[in-house]
């Protein structure tokens, strides 16, 4: 008998990940963190039954490191091609149940080293879909509207930023399993969901991926799944569509297995005996965690004329960077804003908000209290508001016209227009006469006008 446990992470990333959508800001950083996770898998076969257990420990890769591994009792240790380290243990079930423990520590850092951004890959290009992953026509096109022909890096920006943005958490989807095509038309699932969708359009625009499976933390250790994306010419990107983060993920990810998607993360246990059960329990530990911005930084700066809010953020290496920013107030100041950025090797990036003058009264003195982050890029600043109070009688602006005045200022305008004209062929006219005594001008006006020569 073939019994698979897949991992009771499956059965609780729901409630999890329920958990973190009320809790959006993450207590690990994105420096670099040593991890200690222990697994251990409880075996229930009869007495005297043969088993034979595959389990995964946890990845091995550029952005986590086995530093040591332990076991108990002793199990064969096998590291895979993609990295993923599997125990495996074979022998007689001495009492109904057995424990089987894995231990390791893993020093985990993300970060990137992309020196260049290579355009997608040609549109030709056909990959393989699984059941859950294969993408309907609107995914494609979704993508396609999302892809930056010559840019893979603003590619994933684009779709991840969109995933995590569009597809709304929705507890109800956990234990559940939805393809792709129906996250992307209901707009709704939990972490598996993101993961599923985003490998979806990915590979639709040409794009290898792998689904990882592991934990992350937030108040309390939590399953979770995010994504790999080929990057041509660079290797495995990791990308997190739940939290909306790609490249440097926060140092908390830890991942556990690999595969094409959620079906292919699972443990193995056979046995001769029918009724066999295999259960895991995961306890992890963060053993040291330190802060790094990685060669970012993050100013903020207020213009008291115009009331402008500007946060500068600088990348100093001389590569690209991915990071989430993240800019906050409180009481409806301003508006925030939570975006993943990709920022351009040795280059910078503005960004401006408006004051909301509206909600400030008069005769109050304002402490506003502004933050800004990007990933471990930290930046406060606190604005000092004093409105003017209201103009004093003496001083107050005259009222404006009273509308009633308009057809009397029509009238005036209509009588101008009668009376220049007259009196400027009247002028015209006098000038022509000959240059006579103010007597004789009298007397030849007077005549002139005998005569009809000129007009009332």
């Amino acid at each position: 008998m073939m019994t698979r446990n897949r991992h009771a992470l499956y059965a609780l990333i729901p409630i999890i990940l329920f958990i973190l959508s009320a809790q959006p800001l993450f207590a690990a950083n994105f420096g670099r963190s040593l991890i200690r996770i222990e697994r251990t898998w409880t075996v229930l076969s009869p007495q005297g039954s043969h088993i034979d257990f595959d389990g995964a420990l946890v990845l091995n890769d550029s952005n986590q490191h086995v530093v040591s591994i332990a076991t108990e009792p002793p199990m064969d240790i096998a590291v895979k091609d993609d990295g993923s380290i599997r125990l495996h243990y074979s022998g007689i079930m001495n009492a109904p149940q057995m424990k089987l423990k894995g231990t390791a520590v893993v020093d985990v850092d993300y970060d990137t080293d992309l020196s260049a951004d290579p355009p997608l890959p040609p549109a030709q290009t056909a990959l393989n879909f699984t059941n859950i992953t294969m993408p309907d026509e609107p995914i494609r096109l979704q993508a396609k509207a999302l892809s930056q022909g010559d840019s893979t890096l603003s590619t994933i920006r684009n779709l991840v930023d969109w995933v995590h943005n569009d597809i709304a958490y929705n507890i109800s989807c956990w234990d559940q399993t939805y393809p792709a095509a129906e996250v992307f038309q209901l707009r709704q699932g939990v972490c598996v969901e993101y993961s599923h969708l985003l490998i979806s359009m990915a590979r639709s625009l040409g794009l290898d991926t792998r689904y990882v499976g592991g934990y992350v933390y937030s108040n309390s250790w939590q399953p979770h799944a995010w994504v790999e994306i080929m990057v041509p010419g660079y290797g495995w990107l990791p990308a997190d569509p739940t939290f909306d983060q790609a490249g440097i993920l926060d140092s908390s990810h830890i991942g556990v297995s690999e595969g094409e998607d959620q079906a292919s993360n699972f443990d193995l246990l056979l046995s001769e005996q029918a009724g066999a059960v295999l259960e895991a329990d995961d306890v992890l530990e963060i053993m040291s965690s330190v802060p790094d911005p990685k060669g970012a930084s993050i100013s903020m700066a207020f213009d008291n004329n115009t009331y402008v809010v500007t946060t500068s953020i600088n990348n100093s290496n001389p590569r690209f960077v991915f990071g989430l920013y993240d800019m906050a107030t409180q009481d409806g100041y301003l508006s925030g804003e939570r975006a993943l950025l990709l920022l351009q090797p040795s280059a910078g990036n503005d960004r401006f908000y408006i004051l909301n003058r509206t909600i400030l009264k008069p005769n109050f003195i304002y402490d506003i209290p502004l933050q800004a982050d990007f990933n471990d890029a930290h930046a406060d600043l606190s604005i000092e508001i004093a409105p003017p109070s209201p103009s004093s009688p003496s001083q107050a602006a005259e009222p404006e016209a009273p509308q009633c005045l308009l057809p009397a200022v029509l009238l005036l305008m209509a009588v101008l227009a009668v009376v220049v004209p007259w009196a400027l062929s009247e002028f015209i006219s006098v000038r022509r006469l000959p240059r006579l005594g103010f007597p004789k001008f009298l007397k030849g006006r007077d005549k002139a006008r005998r005569m009809g020569k000129l007009r009332h």
